[in-house]
């Protein structure tokens, strides 16, 4: 199964991380809308360590009620990340 950036990965990471609070806020939401951010995350293994080794996404504020990752939402970003992580 081909996994799509655009279609399974990156509203994975939204639901996951955006906060939707603004950027006066102080909140981390502008590293989500730019995939050489992620790419780059991805390259230095930070990203898959954190989310196939811990299960979670990068540590945001609890108060922002955003769950964690599902064990299909692991898989899929496991097989998006073997197929080299496109940005399709």
């Amino acid at each position: 199964m081909e996994v799509s950036y655009t279609v399974e990965i990156r509203p994975i990471i939204e639901n996951s991380c955006k906060t939707q609070a603004g950027p006066s806020t102080g909140c981390h939401d502008a590293w989500i809308d730019d995939y050489s951010q992620i790419n780059s995350l991805i390259a230095s293994g930070s990203w898959e360590n954190r989310v196939i080794s811990l299960k979670d996404m990068p540590v945001i504020p609890n108060t922002w009620s955003i769950d964690s990752l599902t064990t299909d939402e692991i898989k899929t970003m496991q097989c998006w990340i073997e197929q080299g992580y496109p940005e399709n």
